[in-house]
């Protein structure tokens, strides 16, 4: 997500609604991420209506819930209430029920030390990934984004990089810059640092779909497109040449009292060798995570 450099101008509007959903109430996901692997869901946030998210900020923590209403603009705050739903959903279906703190660094994490997890937002859509014995980075951006990427590539690409995107037709380098500032993006957060990485250490050949990385077998990386016009990438930590871990994907919506998963299976764009290689979590192809509602009780 360009947050620190752009500003999404989002015309999405919620889908009307009347459910009430209860953070750590779901039961269902698909499985436990520290058992199956590394979990990634993603949604519209025109699939949420308010009163949804409304009723699921009045039962935050007072800490979130306070963060929640800064917001200023209508959509930030919707963003930040879908991102931690989809955060409690997943967590609860592994068994993880501890509140968020903040560690040293800035980052949210569970405070019993629970699986990581990243959450990111864009142009009206919400990711998370929830961890099992990795560390995780995700991040999303529309492919259709207006930005100035030959302004914004200097001191986020390589060389090799900021030469492929300057030979580039000028009405595609937009979407190759985006796809390269996910990658980077998602790679700095599973260090753990954030825009403080030295962006051009992490590198995207969108010509040879290749992704490459310092330490490159202790990552898994892949850049997706889970949805037309939307750029998605994950990394995963496994140092020490563990082997790659199994990867889940599933795309959320509303349904009734319940958020619904149907689980996807798609392929890297681009990748590193471990991703390559990387299992997909079998499933269902959809299952139902009830949220406790007045309706269900």
């Amino acid at each position: 997500m360009l947050s620190a450099k752009l500003r999404s101008a989002s015309s999405d509007r919620p889908m009307p609604g009347t459910s009430t959903p209860e953070p750590g109430s779901m039961n269902n996901s698909g499985g436990s991420a520290s058992e199956s692997g590394t979990r990634v869901a993603w949604l519209a946030l025109r699939d949420l209506a308010d009163p949804v998210l409304d009723r699921f900020a009045a039962q935050l923590p007072a800490t979130d819930a306070d963060r929640a209403a800064r917001f200023r603009r209508p959509i930030d705050r919707q963003a930040f209430l879908a991102g931690r739903l989809l955060l409690d959903a997943l967590a609860a279906a592994a068994g993880c029920r501890s509140p968020l703190r903040i560690d040293d660094t800035g980052k949210p994490c569970f405070a019993d030390g629970g699986p990581d997890f990243s959450i990111t937002h864009a142009g009206g859509w919400v990711a998370v990934a929830l961890g099992g014995a990795a560390r995780v980075g995700i991040d999303l951006e529309p492919v259709d984004r207006t930005v100035d990427a030959m302004a914004l590539a200097r001191g986020v690409l390589a060389p090799d990089e900021h030469a492929a995107l300057r030979n580039a037709m000028p009405s595609a380098r937009a979407a190759q810059f985006l796809a390269a500032w996910t990658v980077k993006e998602a790679w700095a957060k599973a260090l753990g640092l954030g825009l403080s990485a030295d962006l051009t250490h992490a590198r995207l050949d969108l010509a040879a779909s290749r992704i490459t990385v310092p330490d490159d077998s202790d990552w898994t990386i892949g850049l997706y497109c889970p949805e037309p016009g939307l750029y998605l990438s994950l990394a995963l930590h496994h140092p020490d040449h563990s082997p790659p871990p199994p990867i889940g994907f599933a795309r959320v919506s509303w349904a009734g009292h319940q958020l619904r998963f149907d689980h996807a299976s798609i392929s890297p764009e681009a990748a590193n060798r471990s991703a390559t290689s990387a299992r997909s979590i079998s499933s269902n192809s959809s299952s139902s995570a009830k949220i406790a509602a007045d309706a269900a009780r």
